[in-house]
């Protein structure tokens, strides 16, 4: 298996932002959102950036990718399609070389 790069995204304190609201009908609009970006758009994103997912569960996607051109590309694209879908999230991201055999 040849090198990788692990690509990271994790929208902050995505707890805070699903279930702080008082009004249930606003923490099942929050929890909708969290669902869609990682159900379809961002495993979309991910495929569109030539990766291979890992996981997209609770705010967190992440994905291998055959270079880190693509990999930090998938970042950016998904933090800025979180702060579009949700008009407040910020997203904190990570980008790592994986060495042939270093992780499963």
């Amino acid at each position: 298996m040849a090198d990788q790069w692990l690509a990271i995204v994790d929208a902050d304190r995505i707890h805070d932002y699903v279930f702080s609201p008082h009004e249930l009908k606003l923490v099942k609009g929050g929890s909708f959102l969290q669902w869609r970006l990682n159900t379809f758009d961002l495993r979309r994103k991910v495929r569109e950036s030539q990766g291979q997912l890992i996981s997209a569960n609770g705010g967190t996607v992440v994905a291998v990718f055959h270079t880190g051109e693509h990999a930090r590309g998938f970042c950016e694209m998904a933090a800025g399609h979180f702060r579009r879908a949700t008009s407040i999230a910020t997203v904190s991201s990570a980008v790592e070389l994986l060495r042939s055999g270093e992780w499963k």
